[in-house]
């Protein structure tokens, strides 16, 4: 299958994702970045399901690849880029993204087209941690209530969440001013995966890796154990059923030290799984009752960093 055939009847998903929502009204008109006459001249028309568009520069028989060669002035491999990161690469390449479009949700179409990468984040160096290579940033993204309603646009750390290779959507911390949005979520799952055994490659994995459940906590873990690679299963429940990477046969896991023991008890049903299919697992809980490795990292960090200097606490 080529591309064009990949992308035909999804236009509506790729223009929301690369151009916004707004701009897959065919009833509307909207403004053209490269018409001057600053009059609404363009409309999505998607004919025939090829991302057609009528605009100054196009008379309805122009496709989407047109479409967003000129909206970004790119090539059209460029734009086979852009449209890949949204749907993912024809089936019969070898090296195909394996997501399913129809249950990619807009958000999450958004953050894998637009999400940047970042060196340095506030929100987390304020409890002492780096950016993992796995994360992805975005410097809008819109926050709707449990009605549906658009409450904000908000700076957003996005975690991908994966089962194997395949991506089913992300998991997110809304963010304003280094700190979690005041709202109620203030994280939330973007297309929760149905099947079990998800998480979150927040670094490479590697024959001796870690696995906890909260994202900061596995980057304090990746810390506190000397630069491990350590996935994130999001949750307890998720930590219960996570599947290791083939390449993994040591397995530390990241259990937290919870009061209701929630934490422990996915930790131990799934260091029982993982010895059963062979791998060699270490079971890592914080001292305190309470205690998450995160909180470990923020309460004993100074020590911990003058240590590693050789310098007294």
């Amino acid at each position: 299958m080529n591309i064009r055939d990949h992308a035909k009847g999804k236009w509506p998903l790729i223009v929301s994702a690369l151009l916004g929502e707004e701009f897959t009204d065919t009833r509307k008109h909207h403004f053209c970045p490269h018409d001057c006459t600053r009059k609404p001249s363009f409309r999505f028309s998607d004919k025939h399901g090829n991302g057609g568009y009528f605009c100054k520069c196009s008379d309805g028989k122009e496709d989407g690849f047109a479409l967003l060669k000129c909206w970004f002035g790119m090539e059209f491999r460029e734009a086979c880029e852009k449209i890949e990161s949204v749907i993912g690469k024809p089936e019969s390449d070898p090296n195909a993204i394996p997501v399913d479009p129809p249950k990619m949700p807009r958000l999450a179409a958004q953050i894998t087209a637009r999400g940047r990468k970042i060196e340095r984040s506030r929100y987390l160096e304020s409890s002492y941690l780096e950016v993992a290579p796995g994360l992805l940033w975005m410097d809008k993204l819109d926050y709707y209530d449990s009605e549906g309603k658009l409450v904000g646009q908000f700076q957003a750390m996005c975690a991908p969440i994966t089962v194997g290779d395949v991506l089913y959507g992300y998991h997110v911390t809304y963010l304003k001013d280094g700190q979690k949005v005041d709202l109620e979520p203030a994280r939330k799952m973007i297309n929760k995966p149905l099947k079990t055994g998800a998480g979150s490659p927040l670094y490479p994995a590697a024959e001796v890796m870690g696995i906890g459940e909260g994202i900061e906590n596995c980057i304090a873990a990746h810390y506190l154990f000397y630069d491990m690679p350590v996935h994130s299963a999001l949750n307890a429940e998720l930590l219960s059923q996570w599947n290791p990477p083939p390449i993994a046969k040591k397995i530390h896991i990241f259990g937290d030290n919870d009061l209701t023991f929630t934490g422990q008890a996915a930790t131990y049903k799934l260091a029982k799984r993982l010895v059963l299919q062979g791998k060699e697992v270490v079971i890592e809980i914080p001292p305190e009752p309470g205690m998450d490795w995160r909180q470990y990292l923020v309460l004993n960090y100074e020590s911990i960093r003058a240590a590693r200097q050789g310098v007294p606490a």
